[in-house]
């Protein structure tokens, strides 16, 4: 069996991502660059806790 999107669904998907892309940018350019680096650490400092889990 083979699933397969369909022109409407694959145009809505992409309107969708694209409008929450836009949003999310917003936020960031709103970031000063300490402010981008204070989540920048944060988020590494997290993966870096997640892949000790398989270690």
């Amino acid at each position: 069996m083979l699933v397969t999107s369909s022109e409407k669904s694959d145009e809505e998907i992409r309107h969708t991502l694209s409008a929450m892309h836009d949003r999310m940018m917003s936020v960031v350019r709103r970031m000063s660059p300490e402010e981008r680096s204070t989540v920048i650490a944060f988020l590494d400092s997290m993966r870096e806790a997640v892949d000790q889990i398989d270690a």
